[in-house]
């Protein structure tokens, strides 16, 4: 934690070496270039997004963008700008859009990638669409500040590939210029975006202050008690899930205003889920096992070292050895990589998956439906697998996850070291009840946690609306 602590303060101290425009994009950056640094100077694992962008046909997004681009004079004036750069943002989004629609607001959708419009265009929902052009090359040069400061955790080299990725940056410059001209001619009333630590949205929100226009975002999975990155949200309001999360918060140095508006994805998402359970299951390996269990960590990154997922790693490559009878499905995080799990491959009750590996978008909760167990790091799966009352195992070899809610508060099958790890998977298979007093302290927990769940979109809709209104928009500043 305090190493952690220690990278970010750096970072920041390197912020202010630049200006104008570089500056935006370094801020916008700051997560996948903590993760870059954390990775040892690979930016190739912290932001799939930049190799993404690589393969992206000029050509074919072109020809995408002339056919199917929603016209922006047909946005009315002043409305309410959803902003999405992920597919599960839009299971937040589009229930708090559908209740302000309801109340007769006007609000619409920018995405700036071909999966989401699609993905909208489905549910009936029109989009404007930015295209990004990977190909575009950029106007002029621009000339790396002098590094003066006295960096004990960031090398020479490393800051040379932080300015590399932000003088070279394709994707942002074209949605600065696009966001800039929207604010310009249709005056948004405000934002609201997906998770703010994201490029993307986070470039918006930021871009959003410099016009005075309130910015706002919904929960993205756990936030624990640490307070590492709690003070580094940019979005003027942000929207909780339950008391616990804002209590974490509130003990951080957080500068955005928080409310607890209940989750608006879950009821949802949860009983559509249901009503397929026996399509998407179908999709599902390990079939023909005794037991299926879903393996999710979320990848080295902000909470997990590279060295704490290996011994993860190799924690259940031991627990599949001795369990041949049990299916392992091992769902990948974004920012997991097939390639960290190669010891598990070819064992024939090992599954490694990524959503994108399947012919159909899965959410969390069916792939929950059909598994017997959960075993995670700190992941929101936890939180998640609790409300349909799977069990969850957590695993913490290294002792990071101390300030992670669900581990403090014993609500989960926790092991600090393999053959505790094994221990309590063997009594759970041999006597499910012998932990029944977890799981139940687990189920009061997790009513804590979640709070408002069947009214989540109306109170997310009310409290963006009641803040919004309140901006007079006579002093909204545009340039």
């Amino acid at each position: 934690m305090q190493e952690n602590k220690k990278i970010l303060e750096e970072i920041k101290a390197l912020v202010d070496l630049f200006t104008g425009e570089q500056k935006l994009y370094f801020q916008s950056l700051l997560s996948p270039i903590f993760l870059m640094i954390k990775n040892n100077g690979s930016f190739e694992a912290s932001v799939g997004w930049v190799n993404r962008l690589k393969i992206m046909l000029s050509r074919g997004y072109a020809l995408f963008h002339q056919k199917n681009s929603f016209p922006l004079n047909t946005i009315s004036p002043n409305a309410i700008c959803f902003y999405a750069d992920e597919l599960g943002i839009l299971d937040q989004h589009i229930p708090v859009y559908r209740e302000l629609l309801k109340k007769g607001k006007p609000v619409f959708f920018v995405v700036h990638k071909v999966s989401l419009y699609n993905a909208l265009r489905e549910k009936g929902i029109k989009s404007l669409f930015v295209f990004v052009n990977p190909l575009t090359r950029l106007k002029g040069r621009w000339q790396r500040p002098a590094v003066n400061k006295n960096l004990q955790h960031i090398t020479e080299k490393q800051i040379e590939a932080i300015f590399s990725l932000i003088a070279s940056n394709q994707e942002l410059p074209q949605i600065t210029k696009y966001i800039r001209k929207l604010i310009s001619i249709k005056k948004p009333s405000s934002f609201m975006v997906g998770h703010d630590m994201n490029p993307s949205t986070r470039l918006v929100s930021l871009i959003s202050k410099e016009h005075n226009i309130p910015s706002f975002c919904i929960q993205h999975g756990a936030i624990g008690g640490d307070g590492l990155w709690a003070g580094e949200h940019v979005v003027d309001h942000l929207f909780v899930f339950g008391k616990i999360t804002k209590q974490n918060l509130l003990r951080s140095e957080i500068k955005s205003r928080i409310h607890v508006t209940g989750p608006p994805y879950l009821q949802t998402v949860i009983e559509k889920s249901r009503n397929q359970k026996e399509k998407h299951g179908s999709f599902i390996p390990a079939k023909n096992f005794d037991k299926r269990i879903l393996v999710a960590f979320s990848g080295a990154g902000h909470g997990t070292s590279q060295k704490h997922l290996e011994k993860q790693i190799k924690a259940i490559s031991r627990l599949t050895k001795k369990n041949e009878h049990a299916g392992f499905i091992i769902k990948l995080h974004p920012k997991d990589k097939k390639e960290n799990y190669l010891e598990l491959s070819g064992l024939p009750n090992v599954f490694v998956l990524k959503n994108e590996d399947l012919d159909i978008a899965l959410s969390i909760f069916d792939w929950l439906q059909h598994c017997d167990a959960v075993i995670t790091g700190a992941s929101a799966v936890a939180m998640e697998a609790m409300i349909l009352g799977v069990p969850v195992f957590t695993l913490d070899l290294m002792e990071e996850y101390k300030a992670v809610d669900v581990i403090k508060e014993s609500v989960t099958l926790h092991a600090r070291s393999i053959d505790q790890l094994q221990y309590l998977f063997d009594t759970w298979l041999v006597t499910p009840t012998a932990h029944s007093a977890v799981l139940e302290r687990g189920q009061r927990f997790i009513k804590k946690y979640y709070t408002n769940i069947k009214e989540a979109p109306q109170r997310n809709a009310q409290e963006l609306l009641k803040l919004t209104e309140r901006v007079n928009p006579s002093t909204i500043q545009y340039h």
